[in-house]
């Protein structure tokens, strides 16, 4: 909550990277959603990022996000 605060004005971002593999990292899918909407109810105007390199993955990882890095 704190690193959105600080920098949700910021000009020089862009979005929310919020996790790198949560797949691979067993992050649940409840987990990822929760921390989405913490990052949207005080940010809503930056999308939110993951990253997610098996690609069997991606619709797991994208039901939780508005951007999906392969």
């Amino acid at each position: 909550r704190r690193e959105v605060e600080t920098f949700k004005d910021h000009p020089a971002l862009l979005s929310w990277y919020m996790n790198d593999e949560p797949v691979g990292q067993s992050r649940s899918p409840e987990l990822l959603e929760k921390a989405y909407r913490i990052i949207k109810d005080i940010d809503p105007y930056h999308p939110v990022a993951v990253l997610q390199k098996v690609q069997g993955q991606l619709p797991r990882a994208a039901a939780h996000v508005e951007q999906v890095a392969v």
